[in-house]
């Protein structure tokens, strides 16, 4: 079971943190992900984009 004076100091510390850099972080860190993903989806499909790229421009020089 957890002592309370180490809750209290948790909880201390906790307190002391602004809401402001929470939301700062939360944002920051959720930017960062979104990019992160989106460039390793990107890395994984460019070999399959590299096939595919030659027979959509020869389809679309056919118009």
């Amino acid at each position: 079971m957890v002592s309370s004076s180490a809750t209290s100091t948790t909880t201390k510390a906790v307190r002391k943190v602004p809401l402001h850099a929470i939301s700062v972080v939360s944002f920051v860190l959720q930017i960062f992900a979104a990019v992160e993903v989106t460039e390793y989806l990107s890395l994984r499909n460019e070999p399959m984009l590299s096939l595919l790229l030659p027979i959509a421009r020869s389809i679309l020089l056919k118009q």
